[in-house]
């Protein structure tokens, strides 16, 4: 079960990355952009901070698991 979770955070993350990279390359073609693709992705990587913390978590959690068998 914890093995889908942390498939389907990694995904998540892996496309929050990919919007990022997406929107810089926008603010670059489109400069009158620029702040608001700026401000978009730091709303990102605030997300990807937050799956990251729960990744942490969940291996944290199977960490107690596995050492109290």
């Amino acid at each position: 079960m914890n093995d889908l979770v942390v498939k389907a955070i990694e995904d998540e993350i892996a496309k929050l990355k990919n919007d990022i990279d997406n929107n810089k390359y926008l603010a670059w073609k489109n400069p009158h952009l620029k702040e608001h693709l700026k401000n978009q992705n730091e709303k990102i990587k605030k997300l990807i901070k937050q799956y990251e913390e729960e990744l942490d978590k969940i291996e944290e959690i199977e960490y107690e698991e596995t050492s109290l068998s």
